[in-house]
């Protein structure tokens, strides 16, 4: 079994969608989805919480090899959200970039799903990884 090194412990870091424009594929695996939990600038908003595994090149992809896992990142980006909770305890390969702006409005992050190539490889990466589970002694 080989040992996952991640970024951060606990999560809970908000999920910033520019940081993750140029990624070849994200893996969501919503956690839970809150009803306008309250933020200190912008009112209450609702809320997804999701584990986010990100391949941001095709090496990533194509060994299994994530670069990046962030647990408990918390989504408020209302069509981010829109898009995610329904799907709690599953899983999407997508990528993130802007949606089209309504008049007189920024246009909105929106996930994208990724080609079936791309989809594949992340789905080995998933069955790597749950198999390293189920071999890890308890």
């Amino acid at each position: 079994m080989s040992l996952e090194i991640v970024s951060n412990l606990g999560g809970g870091e908000f999920f910033k969608p520019a940081e993750f424009e140029d990624a070849k594929a994200l893996l969501l695996e919503p956690k839970s989805f809150d009803r306008q939990v309250p933020t200190p600038n912008y009112g209450p908003k609702d809320q997804v919480t999701t584990d986010i595994t990100v391949f941001n090149t095709d090496l990533a992809l194509d060994t299994g090899v994530p670069d990046d896992v962030i647990y408990g990142a918390k989504i408020q980006q209302v069509a981010l959200v829109r898009s995610t909770k329904d799907i709690i305890g599953k899983g999407a390969v997508v990528t993130v970039g802007k949606g089209a702006a309504k008049p007189g409005q920024n246009a909105p992050w929106v996930f994208t799903p990724v080609d079936k190539d791309t989809q594949a490889k992340v789905v080995e990466y998933v069955k790597g990884r749950e198999a390293d589970l189920e071999d890890a002694p308890i």
